[in-house]
């Protein structure tokens, strides 16, 4: 099967130099704002969704190679839902997205989480929502009371879709 590239984001694109040094570089700003706030002698947690954050979570490493993370890909894609013979139900009795099992994920990663000193939940940004409703996720299951969690993602095009969703997290 071929991949086809359906999205605008998708379209066009070509191996840019001038983009992959832009990444990197915004991969080793992360790292250093990472390091500063976690300190490589922590043991963390790295929550990087496989579909998003693998990529930005392999770059951003490269950059803190001491630090004590265990890393943990979930498949949390909206675009990926269970099959209905799992018997895996949202809310609502149709088969599970990803984005639904992003809380399954946070309900099973739950007694591990005393083991580290920090959640570090890393994803790319696109418009900033769905990493806004991960955290609002992580916040309503009440991990922030069991764990620290520090929230990271790498955005394109500057960051301007994100904006409004940046500054409401922030504030």
């Amino acid at each position: 099967m071929c991949f086809k590239r359906r999205h605008a984001h998708e379209k066009n694109y070509a191996n840019d130099p001038a983009r992959n040094d832009s990444y990197r570089e915004a991969a080793r700003r992360l790292a250093a704002k990472l390091e500063a706030a976690l300190g490589i002698d922590e043991r963390v947690l790295v929550y990087a969704p496989l579909r998003g954050a693998g990529p930005i979570w392999r770059a951003v490493s490269r950059f803190l190679p001491g630090l004590r993370a265990d890393v943990y890909h979930p498949v949390t894609s909206s675009f990926v839902s269970h099959s209905i013979e799992s018997g895996i139900r949202n809310a609502q009795g149709r088969p599970a997205s990803g984005r639904f099992n992003h809380i399954l994920e946070l309900k099973r990663l739950r007694p591990f989480l005393s083991g580290f000193r920090a959640l570090v939940y890393v994803d790319e940004i696109v418009s900033g929502g769905m990493m806004a409703g991960y955290v609002q996720d992580m916040l309503r299951l009440g991990l922030d009371r069991e764990v620290r969690i520090v929230v990271c993602g790498l955005a394109d095009d500057f960051g301007r879709r994100s904006e409004p969703k940046r500054r409401a997290l922030e504030g």
